[in-house]
Order: structure tokens, then sequence, then C-alpha cells
């Protein structure tokens, strides 16, 4: 995986990152939390978003309605600023689970997670630029 370092503004020592991906479709970059570019099927969209209603931070994912809420993640680490793949089939997201928030990636089940970071400091804000990931880290600061 290749990362680029690009400093953002002036005065910011935190870095952005990008991670190479394979197999993905070419998205237009807004990998925000709820439909973007479901080509008008308003069934597929599914909204991303956190709780802690468990005990602590949890991914879930409902209806835009807000009906059929799903619990995707579920341990004993918190999982924070999920975003979905532009093919909506799987979601980027920042997680504890190792010291210091890391990128993970995982299926939209919540199978098949993968670490992506692994350095010292703050990985977060991780969202999907066409088949990349882009986050931020303070791994430099």
């Amino acid at each position: 995986m290749k990362k680029l370092l690009v400093m953002v503004g002036m005065l910011s020592l935190v870095g952005v990152f990008m991670v190479a991906c394979a197999n993905g479709d070419e998205g237009n970059g807004n990998g925000d939390n709820g439909g973007n570019g479901n080509g008008g099927n308003s069934d597929s969209v599914k909204i991303l978003f956190v709780s802690d209603r468990d005990g602590n931070y949890e991914i879930y994912s409902m209806n835009p309605d807000g009906s059929n809420q799903v619990r995707v993640t579920a341990n004993s680490t918190q999982e924070r600023e999920p975003s979905w793949s532009p093919d909506k089939t799987k979601i980027v997201y920042s997680s504890d689970e190792v010291p210091g928030y890391n990128v993970f990636v995982m299926e939209k089940d919540g199978t098949n997670k993968t670490q992506l970071t692994s350095r010292p400091g703050d990985n977060v804000h991780p969202r999907w630029y066409g088949t990349k990931i882009v986050f931020d880290s303070s791994a430099f600061n």
C-alpha cells in the first residue's frame, strides 16, 4: 500500500494520508454517512451512525426514516466515524482497538475486519476518495 503525506494548512502538522484499496469502483469521493451514489434506489440507502447506547461507541446502520436500526460492531472497544465505500459494500472507520485510534475497513455486515494503519498517535476521520481511503494522523506531531 502506498501512503501519501499532504500537509493541511500552513500551521497544521496533521498529515492526510491516502491508502490504496484494491478492487473498488471509482466513486465521487463523497463517502459521507448516508445514501450518496445509490443510483436512485432508495431501498439500498442505509445511514451509518455511532451510538453508546450499549455502554461504548459502536457502529449502527438504519433506514433513512430511522427504522431497522442494526448494530454492525459489537465489542469492548470504541468505533467511530464510519463511512460507506462508494459501492456501499464496505465501511471504513476508526477504532481504539489497539493503542491510539487506527483505521479499519470491514464488510457492511461487520465481518472481515482489516486494520489499515498501525502508526503511533491517532489515525482518524477516515473517508473514501474513489478507491482510496483518506484520513488524518497525529503520528508526526
